[in-house]
């Protein structure tokens, strides 16, 4: 099978759904012959490979650079697309995350109308005439959680069959041979004679960060580390750190004593269309997890393998960070299960899921 991965994305950058495409293409070129198409890659693509965990020879084309500069950009980029769907083999399936990018090519290329999957991660970023075209010309929707797939079926008519539910992965192979706590902290220079609590992350407001600087208020006497920072900076209790490759994530992870994730549930995004990586490297790390209890979290994990706290209240995750700090032995035996519950959530188990749906598909 011939697949053309369709984005409009730019390479490097530390944002998730970068990462979530580079995987995705590294697990689909092992049961397909896939060519990833980004907007641009700069620097050495052989590098920056390499800072996602990559170590295989991806087949990665860029759009003419003259496409990238022009507004709106996914209009413009669709037209370049045309001008190259034109040449792709004619059983070639074309597929997108990219909601504008999948609209405006399903007006402007009868090819890519009758041979592409959507991959859907949001329903609330546009109108939903928008959604409703893409959903109604798709041969197939990927759908990252249950409450998308349900909405993409009940709301947009699109047949029970043709819908596939798939969350996100994680890169399992570098989470294969975790170091002791104290090795990780050493390795990542984080200090061994404190508690540490930390948040791994973007950020975004609707990702919760502000309870972090709360909680660090109120338990002075633990280091909190939120990693993934604009710009270092350490101040008491609370130390800043800036975004570091995927490959060093890990031993943040297991470096901490106990990891969070206190996203808003005041946030639709978090309360029902996302699927967070964040949570998979979480478990996969084995460090006990406290989190906001959301529908699309327990959908990965519930809290046999994890402390959730209801509406994401710091006096929740407060009252669970001093529970996991004086009960270590319990602690750690939930870290396990949830590490052992999330060990098929991977890259390449999605991949060979989602090309397994995509065969079946008429």
């Amino acid at each position: 099978m011939t697949v053309w991965y369709l984005t409009t994305l730019t390479y490097p950058s530390t944002l998730a759904n970068r990462l979530q495409v580079i995987k995705m293409t590294e697990a689909f070129s092992h049961h397909a012959d896939i060519t990833l198409w980004v907007a641009s890659i700069g620097g050495k693509k052989k590098e920056i490979l390499e800072s996602y965990g990559v170590v295989e020879n991806l087949s990665i084309k860029e759009l003419p650079k003259s496409f990238g500069v022009l507004w709106p950009k996914s209009f413009f980029r669709a037209l370049a697309f045309r001008r190259i769907i034109r040449m792709a083999p004619p059983d070639t399936l074309f597929y997108t995350r990219d909601i504008l990018l999948a609209f405006f090519l399903t007006l402007f290329s009868p090819q890519f109308r009758k041979r592409f999957v959507f991959e859907c991660h949001s329903l609330d970023k546009f109108s939903k005439s928008i959604y409703r075209r893409v959903f109604r010309n798709a041969r197939g929707v990927v759908s990252t959680n249950k409450a998308k797939a349900e909405v993409i079926g009940s709301v947009y008519g699109v047949d029970a069959r043709c819908i596939f539910v798939a969350p996100n992965g994680f890169d399992a192979k570098l989470f294969d041979a975790l170091p002791s706590r104290a090795e990780a902290r050493a390795t990542v220079q984080l200090p061994q004679d404190q508690s540490i609590v930390l948040y791994a992350g973007s950020l975004q407001s609707w990702k919760g960060v502000d309870a972090v600087y709360m909680l660090a208020q109120v338990l002075p006497h633990i280091l909190f580390v939120v990693l993934g920072a604009r710009e270092e900076k350490k101040e008491n209790n609370l130390w800043m750190l800036s975004s570091v490759s995927n490959r060093r994530v890990p031993s943040y992870l297991r470096a901490a004593d106990v990891l969070i994730a206190p996203y808003r549930t005041d946030s639709l995004r978090a309360r029902a269309y996302f699927s967070p990586i964040k949570m998979m490297e979480y478990l996969a790390s084995g460090t006990p997890t406290v989190a906001t209890d959301l529908e699309s979290i327990r959908e990965i994990a519930g809290d046999e393998y994890m402390w959730l706290v209801e509406q994401g209240e710091v006096e929740g995750f407060r009252s669970a960070i001093e529970y996991i700090m004086a009960h270590t032995e319990q602690a750690h035996a939930k870290a396990i299960r949830g590490r052992e519950q999330v060990s098929v959530l991977n890259w390449e188990k999605r991949a060979e899921n989602v090309v397994r749906f995509v065969r079946q598909l008429p």
